[in-house]
């Protein structure tokens, strides 16, 4: 997966929030997939799976990035298929790190569940 030239591992680096960021996630797999979903930030921004499973596929497109955070591409299947011996096939790449403004990730909202999480 790559987002406006970062690759896997790299920090994308933007003055100000963008609209249309440029991606290219490219999917090779040893089994069908039934889902390929370009993450960000813990929420789906872009599936790619249709209706019929897949093995291989390179999708582009462009995202808007308004705050800080990370974005991955992920891949799965609905149930397990042979050879993977699972109960279904699971993939994700390495985050592609995203810093607008120099600005550090928040989520308010993962904050909560992780401080509830610890004191139940």
């Amino acid at each position: 997966m790559t987002s406006a030239g970062a690759g896997v591992g790299d920090e994308l680096k933007l003055d100000r929030a963008q609209r249309a960021v440029k991606f290219t996630l490219r999917l090779r797999s040893i089994v069908p997939v039934d889902h390929v979903d370009l993450v960000c930030n813990g929420r789906v921004v872009k599936s790619f799976a249709g209706r019929t499973p897949i093995d291989h596929g390179e999708f582009s497109g462009s995202i808007d990035l308004a705050a800080s955070g990370w974005c991955l591409a992920r891949a799965s299947t609905d149930q397990s298929r042979y050879p993977v011996l699972d109960n279904y096939a699971y993939a994700t790449t390495s985050p592609v790190y995203v810093t607008i403004a120099g600005r550090a990730p928040r989520s308010p909202e993962d904050a909560r569940y992780f401080a509830a999480w610890i004191d139940r």
